[in-house]
């Protein structure tokens, strides 16, 4: 990877988080609609197209956002703080309106109100698609290739087209378990995610996912 960060433009400035990297090689459509936190850094080639006229894409702090990775909003994108994906991921929040056959797809208008949430702490293999009106839970773990819709509990682990849970965490053992043998009065052992994500920046308050000798940060230092 090339690292090297964006040229700094007011808009992008006030876009990217202090101690945040953003590739050059990074395609933003709607810098003013973009928010990106702190600590994180975006990978090569990523591209963020915010469709609409008012803030929809927001990427936590602490997070990595992995190569070639795609987002384009409907009314928002949310990736909550720690967040990693790897290369190749989409976040497909709109699409093109064919309700007309008369309209090419290439002008027809795009969806305004695909919502896309994730909690703190996911990670997303290589590949994976979240579609429009998505809420993955705090702590889940997205399987390469996974293509995943609907409502997703937290520390999940997720597979397949479509994407089913597998696995749930058992916090009283610490252990992965069968989601099949996941009782529902475990439950109340998950913590909550502000506690989850408070314990998180505790630990670990400046982490930053790229080698500073090589690079320099990018926003409000």
């Amino acid at each position: 990877m090339l690292w090297r960060s964006i040229k700094a433009t007011p808009a992008r400035r006030r876009a990217v988080g202090p101690h945040s990297f953003v590739s050059r090689t990074v395609k933003v459509v709607g810098w003013n609609w973009l928010k990106i936190g702190r600590f994180t850094v975006v990978c090569d080639d990523t591209w963020f197209n915010a469709n609409h006229a008012h803030p929809s894409i927001f990427v936590g702090n602490h997070c990595y956002i992995g190569l070639r990775n795609f987002f384009t909003s409907g009314a928002r994108i949310a990736l909550g703080d720690f967040t990693l994906t790897a290369p190749n991921c989409c976040f497909l929040g709109a699409h093109h309106s064919y309700s007309d056959p008369w309209v090419p797809q290439a002008a027809a208008p795009v969806t305004s109100s695909g919502v896309i949430e994730t909690g703190v702490n996911c990670a997303f293999g290589a590949g994976a698609i979240i579609l429009a009106d998505s809420k993955i839970g705090h702590g889940s773990m997205i399987g390469a290739g996974s293509v995943v819709r609907g409502i997703i509990p937290p520390f999940s682990v997720v597979v397949g087209n479509p994407g089913r849970v597998i696995k749930r965490l058992d916090f009283v053992r610490r252990e992965w378990i069968r989601a099949s043998e996941f009782r529902p009065e475990l439950e109340v052992n998950l913590p909550d995610e502000e506690s989850y994500r408070k314990v998180l920046e505790t630990k670990f308050p400046r982490m930053r996912s790229f080698p500073g000798n090589t690079s320099r940060s990018y926003g409000n230092t």
